[in-house]
């Protein structure tokens, strides 16, 4: 790079260097501002490193914030990338020393910063002095440098971020989220108050020991405001759990100790910006045609005004950059000049000095700009035509074009004759044009058109969800933007900014709240008629009237104002359910008193509101409701109508619970309808949904009653497909006898009406029964029978069924390799045919198999894609576990007890069956990962599987002391298990137990027994052999056998790459030397790694010295 000059940036000085960047203070010659500019300055370019730095503007640029620092232009001067941004004078926060008063307020502005931010879903990762900076002139704090930004849930391979600043989670290598950027606050604010960085030792493998272990404590806050101690302890507390969960309490905290009011039209004005919702389309086009530009190009975009076409083009400018276009927005005021404004670059200087004279002659006032000088340009004394201009015009931006291709975006209200200027000789140049309500026809250039159509009530979910985050009363506030902006983006924007302006929209601790009806802000009163039909109105809906309902009953206007009044005066009470407000009487037991005696007019009202709770067609928990009172009101026609048309609904987005409500009434309704087929139909989806939320002797007894009203009537098929149906759930709850017989029953019904699919279906659930009882040869044979069937029938639901079946008696058996090809070929068709249950039970039989060959990294991989499919709580609890499990094997696992923690809640929604499936995982997950067994008390209830109760009791014998009988128990549970490889973890409990309540020699020789018989499993294994060596190490000491198990452990734990439990082994290995020395090698060795990842060789060789 030239000392003086880089493209058409004047450098001034040199401001600070980093890894990946440089930066400089600049003069850009093109239109005389000061800026900053940033340049990508590696020791070695790495494609990765370029997106990270391309990543950065991007993340910036779409963040206008006065708490940070903001970017302007992205760019390439020769083999260099670079942006450019705002100058700030003043200095960072690494070079100045704060009064107690100044820290509490750069505090504020930096909790303000990332409040924003996190809203937006990004994570700052590197905050610390030297990326704060203080303006000068408003004495305000900046956040600056997102080089680590990343997007929250985002993952990261190494540990990145400077080490004294950063939270020990990371350091851990556990993902981050919020409270990560939250901690690093709080060590900034210690250093501001205490002059000291508690956790920067004297070298780099220090400064990573005190982060993991060095508490702070309340004798260690000398010289912090009494007042600003709790909230500093919270932040720099080592548990995330225990910091606060979100920057914005920190920022209102902090600013309640400075006094600073909560100012309503400043934080309207710096709303976080949504995403543009609605537009995805547009923008995944433009990416993929910028890069096919060649030649020259028109995109006309249709859309009223105000439908969002000015922030499309902020999008566009930011893609265009990013791919190496330059782009220029023209302006309809004086267009041609901030046209050739946006060109006076010194890179373009050979095509300026060529036609700028003649062009200066249209744009006088350009004549003096300071950009003539530096390129040696004067006016021409020519007088030129407007042809000779366009023809100018059209020839300089050609000829740029070549130098660097060109977005050209017109805004709305350009002149038609300008774009008609450019719009010509298409194969010249690389030029894209982007011009709003212009037809194709209109312009001589290959053109195509998009139209931007008004967003939905989704799209405006989308936009106030990713601007605020979580909203009481989110339904209703989008219903409420939706109405007064037709949709538009411009007046969305200004309904959100003013609800926020005039206090409709607060914001809380964790959430925003909204609410139309505040007695302070109505300005007219509503007649007694009005109110008494409202309160009417709610005394019909015991369960709340939503807002939306009652703007439909007596209008947008009197709705807020009727609201108002009602909650000041006591009768009613304002709720959030269902992300929508609702209003109740607050005396119950007073509606009948308020609702009219007159049957008939009882019935025109529930009719009114019906008609009002149904036209909300997006909440099918309101249209529910307003289904249950067309039935009341003696209107089944509606009722049955309304309700079905939300079941489809509530399927896709398991609202199972609702979805059974509307089967209750659906049922009800055929019932008065006298219509059998709809009956059956419906009555035999309520069953299966019972059965898919475990409520398995509901399922049953619906089935029963349902085969008992098929019988009435005979009908083979309709007979078999309940009696397959009723199996199934008979199996789940080990009523094996009768499935078998009603199973028999239905295979012989099929084949008597040769109904070849029946008959697929009772093969599979008589092959599935004998299963689940252990039979797999028997089982496995006749699934073939089924699998022929079902490809002669091309019934992939079935066939996938039967692969991930097979799949799982492979696993039983231990015959993983071929277990993962049954299992990767259902998953497959799963995926492609939408099987969601049966991709689920395959992709997650897939993980335990990866796990049992220790290929954690794909194990990873597949929960990452299960994680889909959690809707269910027994879904949600199994993923969990196995996620648990993935973490146990690959050595991720952090603060086994609190995971467990988290899991109790769903476990309290299952069924019986289905709590039992989930504790044959976690008990055993509690005695692998060392969880005390007290803990084992909070579970909801005593498992009353024949595996997960005995291995309860082995569990509860050894917490009482009861060693013999925890022995006892544990080994007939062994003896129990016939298949390995389904009860792997299971089985090493068992040895676990065995191991702890023995004698130590007879522990050592029991499960160097148990071993020649172990699993197939690395991790039961290399944890087994570490007992071993535990035992022979530190209460029997025998070198020889202690090494040998050692090196057995050590041999399957590096085979999972399961650094932590190598870690454990290390103390092993001192035990068998009779030493002991201090050092974290393994600890130090990551940090290496992430130096070497970065390319800080320098900071390696001081690692490696310290």
């Amino acid at each position: 790079m030239n000392n003086q000059v880089f493209g058409r940036f004047e450098i001034i000085a040199e401001l600070g260097k980093g890894s990946f960047g440089t930066v400089y203070s600049v003069i850009d010659r093109a239109d005389g501002r000061e800026l900053a500019l940033k340049v990508f300055t590696p020791r070695w370019v790495r494609p990765h490193l370029i997106e990270r730095f391309r990543r950065e503007f991007a993340l910036v640029a779409r963040m206008p914030h006065p708490r940070i620092v903001q970017v302007f232009d992205f760019g390439q001067e020769a083999d260099k990338y670079y942006f450019t941004m705002e100058l700030l004078k003043g200095k960072t926060l690494e070079e100045k020393e704060p009064t107690q008063e100044e820290a509490l307020n750069i505090l504020c502005d930096v909790a303000e910063g990332l409040a924003f931010i996190h809203n937006r879903g990004i994570l700052h990762l590197d905050l610390k002095p030297g990326n704060i900076f203080i303006d000068p002139e408003e004495q305000k704090a900046k956040i600056g440098d997102f080089g680590l930004a990343r997007a929250i849930g985002e993952s990261e391979e190494m540990a990145s971020g400077t080490v004294a600043y950063i939270a020990p989670e990371i350091l851990k290598g556990y993902q981050a989220d919020m409270r990560a950027d939250l901690y690093s606050l709080g060590v900034i604010a210690y250093e501001m108050f205490t002059g000291h960085n508690p956790f920067l030792g004297e070298s780099i493998s220090e400064s990573i020991n005190l982060q993991l272990s060095l508490p702070i404590s309340e004798g260690d806050l000398e010289g912090v405001p009494d007042e600003f101690r709790e909230i500093l302890l919270s932040l720099l507390s080592k548990d995330p759990q225990k910091r606060p969960h979100n920057a914005y309490t920190v920022w209102r905290n902090i600013a309640d100790l400075l006094g600073r009011p909560d100012d309503t039209q400043l934080r309207a004005r710096f709303l976080p910006q949504s995403t543009l919702a609605g537009r995805d389309e547009i923008v995944t086009h433009a990416e993929q045609l910028l890069p096919t530009i060649n030649g020259k190009y028109g995109w006309c975009i249709m859309g009223e005004k105000g439908i969002g076409y000015t922030r499309i083009l902020n999008e566009m400018k930011i893609i265009a950059q990013l791919a190496g276009f330059y782009p220029i927005v023209v302006s309809p005021y004086n267009s041609l000049e901030s046209l050739i404004m946006q060109l006076l670059s010194w890179e373009f200087g050979n095509p300026l000095r060529r036609h700028l004279p003649i062009l200066l002659c249209a744009t006088p006032a350009l004549t003096n700009h300071p950009t003539m000088a530096n390129i040696g340009v004067t006016k021409s004394s020519f007088e030129p035509s407007s042809d000779d201009i366009a023809a100018h015009l059209l020839a300089l931006l050609e000829e740029i074009s070549h130098i660097k291709p060109l977005l050209i975006m017109f805004e709305d209200g350009v002149p038609k004759k300008l774009i008609d200027a450019i719009c010509q000789r298409q194969g010249i140049g690389k030029i894209l044009t982007i011009a709003k309500n212009i037809s194709t026809d209109d312009i001589q250039i290959p053109a195509e058109s998009s139209e931007l159509t008004p967003l939905t009530f989704a799209h405006i979910h989308i936009w106030v969800s990713s601007t605020l985050g979580a909203v009481d009363g989110l339904n209703d506030l989008v219903g409420h933007i939706q109405r007064e902006s037709d949709g538009l983006p411009r007046k969305i924007d200004s309904t959100l900014k003013e609800l926020v302006s005039e206090g409709f929209l607060v914001p809380g601790a964790e959430r925003w709240s909204f609410s139309l009806a505040r007695k302070e802000k109505i300005t007219a009163m509503a007649s007694p008629e009005i109110l008494q039909s409202a309160l009417k109105y709610m005394a019909l809906v015991p369960d709340g009237l939503p807002y939306s309902a009652l703007v439909q009953l007596i209008g947008d206007e009197w709705a807020p104002i009727a609201a108002s009044e009602l909650l000041a005066s006591g009768k009613i009470d304002e709720r959030e359910i269902w992300n929508s407000l609702v209003y109740v009487l607050n005396e119950p037991q007073l509606a009948d008193s308020i609702l009219p005696e007159d049957e008939q007019e009882l019935k025109e009202l529930k009719i009114k509101v019906a008609e009002a709770l149904v036209g909300l067609s997006s909440q099918p928990e309101f249209v529910l409701c307003g289904a249950k009172l067309f039935y009341d009101a003696e209107n089944p026609e509606d009722a049955l109508k309304y309700a079905r048309s939300i079941t489809k609904q509530l399927r896709a987005k398991y609202r199972l619970d609702m979805l059974l409500k509307s089967y209750d009434l659906i049922q009800k309704c055929a019932e008065e309808l006298n219509d059998d087929e709809l009956w059956f139909r419906v009555v035999k989806r309520k069953a299966y949904t019972l059965d898919s939320i475990g409520a398995l002797e509901e399922s049953i007894a619906v089935y029963r009653l349902l085969l008992a009203n098929v019988r009435k009537v005979p009908d083979l098929q309709r007979e078999a497909s309940v009696l397959i149906d009723l199996s199934g759930v008979l199996s789940k709850v080990e009523n094996y006898e009768e499935a078998h017989s009603l199973l028999n029953e239905a295979l012989e019904f099929s084949r008597q009406i040769g109904d070849a699919r029946l008959e697929l279906f009772a093969l599979v659930n008589i092959a599935a029964t004998m299963q689940a009882q252990g039979d797999f040869t028997e089982a496995a044979n006749i699934f073939w029978q089924a699998r022929n069937i079902a490809t002669q029938l091309q019934n992939n639901a079935a066939l996938v069924a039967i692969e991930v079946n097979l799949g799982l008696i492979l696993i039983a058996q231990e015959r993983y390799t071929q277990a993962l090809d049954r299992l990767l070929a259902a998953a497959s068709i799963a995926e492609n045919e939408k099987l969601y249950d049966q991709r689920f039970e395959s992709l997650l039989a897939l993980s335990r198999v990866y796990r049992r060959l220790g290929n954690i990294e794909l194990a990873r991989r597949t929960i990452s894609e299960l994680k889909e499919y959690t809707h269910l709580p027994i879904h949600r609890t199994r993923v969990k576990m196995e996620q648990l499990f993935v973490d146990l094997y690959g050595g991720t696992l952090e603060n086994p007890q609190d995971a467990l923690k988290e899991i109790i809640p769903d476990l309290k929604s299952l069924s019986k069956s289905s709590y039992n499936i989930i504790m044959q995982s976690i008990l055993p997950f509690g005695i692998l990962s060392g969880i005390p067994a007290s803990e084992f008390n909070n579970m909801p209830s005593i498992p009353t599987d024949k595996y997960a109760e005995k291995l309860w009791e082995s569990i509860m014998s050894f917490e009482s002391g009861q060693y013999d009988t925890a022995t006892e128990s544990a080994e007939n549970l062994i003896n129990t298990i016939k298949y390995l490889g389904d009860m792997a973890e299971m089985w090493c409990s068992c040895g676990h137990i065995i191991a702890s309540s023995l004698p130590p020699q007879q522990a050592a020789n029991k499960l160097e027994k148990l071993l020649e018989k172990s699993p197939k499993d690395f991790f039961v294994q290399a944890y087994l052999w570490q007992k071993i060596a535990e035992i022979y190490s530190q209460k029997i000491p025998n070198p020889d056998k202690g090494q040998q198990a050692l090196n057995k452990a050590q041999e399957f734990y590096s085979k999972l790459d399961n650094r932590a439990k190598l870690s454990e082994l290390e103390h092993i290995t001192d035990y068998l030397r009779g030493s002991r020395y201090g050092g974290d090698a393994g600890l130090l060795l990551e940090v290496a790694k992430t130096f070497t990842s970065t390319l800080e060789w320098e900071d390696l060789v001081t690692v490696i010295l310290d």
